[in-house]
């Protein structure tokens, strides 16, 4: 089923300005997390140190608020309510667990990287 009118639900996936970034990009994280242990919770210490380097690293596209010191909690809370609200993560007494569908925002290797990690193998002795 297809919701091109965003009539079924309030809460999209990607979307637009700082919050949708972030949300995808800490899906991602989450994705990431999931893959190498799966079934396991990211503490709320390390999603906030996540959202903080990521607001460094995007300050100059991210609206100014994000910037302001502790503003990582807030801003982190709210992702994490949206990726629960989508039922790609819960929160457990450990911190936040990725659920299986989150993995469709994992980042994979790039097409070429797999390409030339394939034949350095093949062609290995």
């Amino acid at each position: 089923m297809v919701d091109d009118r965003g009539d079924v639900t309030d809460i999209g996936l990607p979307e637009e300005g700082t919050e949708g970034h972030l949300t995808l990009l800490i899906a991602e994280f989450l994705a990431g997390h999931a893959r190498r242990a799966p079934g396991s919770a990211v503490s709320w210490t390390a999603l906030y140190q996540r959202t903080r380097r990521l607001v460094d690293e995007h300050r100059q596209h991210w609206r100014k608020s994000v910037t302001q010191p502790g503003a990582e909690t807030a801003v982190t809370d709210a992702t994490i309510d949206r990726l629960v609200a989508l039922r790609l993560a819960v929160r457990s007494a450990d911190g936040v667990v990725p659920l299986p569908a989150i993995a469709r925002y994992a980042l994979a290797a790039p097409i070429e990287a797999r390409v030339r990690a394939t034949r350095r193998r093949t062609s290995e002795p």
